[in-house]
């Protein structure tokens, strides 16, 4: 889940988890019900989420900024960055 790229928060569609460079060419799609329950919970502190819906077991989990990834990327250490299943 990416959420620095796009107005909106969105999910990539890949099989693999795509590099920061190729982003660009990734498709995606809206978040689902469990993902915006699931977004919510990481932007109020939880490092993962994990929820029982109607697809099963689903877990989120957290992509925070390191030391090094502010170098790059506008904001704080720890901020949230993404997310991943």
């Amino acid at each position: 889940m990416g959420l620095l790229l796009h107005d909106e928060p969105q999910v990539y569609v890949s099989s693999s988890l795509p590099r920061m460079e190729k982003l660009h060419g990734v498709p995606t799609r809206p978040l689902d019900r469990f993902e915006w329950f699931a977004l919510e919970a990481l932007q109020h502190g939880e490092d993962i989420y994990v929820a029982q819906d109607e697809e099963g077991l689903r877990m989120l989990g957290s992509v925070r900024s390191k030391k090094r990834c502010v170098a790059c990327h506008d904001g704080n250490r720890d901020d949230l960055l993404g997310a991943f299943y």
